[in-house]
């Protein structure tokens, strides 16, 4: 019984190793590596020559193609007519809304000029001290508004600064006298709809602004009334 165990061990054996030499036997032979010359990737065929150096990555020389030129910008034809209409110094008179609700008489000048190569249209006003005297307050009011066009949109943009912290951004479409602006003024930490208007009469040469400001979006109270003129 244990020469037939042995023999069964040594046939199982003997027919591992057989089965391995086989198996070995058909397992292809790996081929020898060929030197590399640096001409190129070494031949699939065993030789000793070389296959072509693949150059799909290689980079590629840079093409003769000029950059394409950007035209010089310009400004709007829009900007450029406003600036011609509304450049100079204007006298301006009317009044400002206080806090509790009443107005005090104002004047001032309003310095316009064409600003940013041309590009923006800037108004200062400025008012004068005398109000210093009245009810309304001994801080004269000085604003500052630059405006331009977008002849993409069709579209005015006006932004304005205050000398008491105030800043408002605005747009318009109107493309002529009368013009209403829309937006937001933003000043110690809250944000009130806006809506501002010029409408210039060519007679007598008078502009005349006023704006509006709401807490809900739906009623409006005044807030300033100038008429201004060169």
């Amino acid at each position: 019984m244990r020469s037939t165990h042995l023999l069964s061990a040594i046939a199982v054996l003997s027919a591992t190793i057989a089965i391995a030499q086989a198996d070995d036997a058909l397992r292809p032979k790996p081929r020898p590596m060929q030197p590399y010359n640096g001409g190129g990737a070494p031949s699939p065929n065993g030789g000793g020559g070389t296959t072509a150096p693949d150059t799909a990555f290689a980079p590629r020389p840079p093409e003769n193609v000029p950059p394409p030129v950007m035209p010089t910008p310009v400004p709007a034809p829009e900007v450029v007519a406003a600036a011609k209409a509304m450049k100079g110094t204007w006298r301006c008179r009317g009044f400002l809304s206080q806090p509790d609700g009443s107005s005090s008489p104002t004047t001032g000048t309003m310095k316009i000029a064409a600003d940013l190569d041309g590009f923006w249209l800037t108004s200062d006003y400025t008012e004068a001290k005398t109000r210093a005297k009245t009810p309304g307050g001994p801080h004269p009011t000085h604003v500052r508004m630059s405006r331009t066009f977008d002849a993409g949109t069709r579209t005015w943009t006006a932004i304005t600064l205050a000398n008491n912290g105030g800043n408002q951004v605005q747009t318009s479409t109107d493309l002529a006298s009368p013009m209403t602006w829309t937006g937001t003024l933003a000043m110690g930490g809250v944000k009130v709809a806006t809506r501002d208007h010029e409408e210039y009469d060519a007679k007598t040469r008078v502009n005349h602004i006023w704006g509006e400001f709401s807490l809900d979006g739906k009623s409006f109270l005044k807030t300033y009334d100038l008429r201004c003129q060169k």
